[in-house]
């Protein structure tokens, strides 16, 4: 899904010129990496939080999801943060 949309953003914008439609592949290989990021914490946050479950253990279940969610939150902040300061050059 996220390759069409890139290619539909690509169809849009390539009216706006070279630049633009060269914009729009850098931001999507940068949103491809947090996308990744995410994927990634998500899926092993569900798999500790499965086997806790699976363990009977209830409190440690609790306690690896909320340290998924609290992961998650750094990892957006400092990604917002870094990517706010370094936009010109990122982009």
């Amino acid at each position: 899904m996220e390759s069409l949309f890139a290619i539909s953003d690509v169809f849009f914008v390539s009216r706006l010129g070279a630049a633009a439609v060269a914009t729009v592949g850098v931001t999507e290989s940068l949103m491809i990496v947090s996308y990744t990021l995410a994927m990634g914490l998500a899926i092993s946050a569900t798999a500790v939080v499965a086997r806790r479950t699976g363990e009977k253990d209830t409190d440690g279940a609790a306690r690896a999801a909320v340290q998924g969610i609290v992961l998650g939150v750094v990892i957006s902040g400092t990604l917002a943060v870094v990517g706010a300061l370094l936009a010109p050059q990122l982009l």
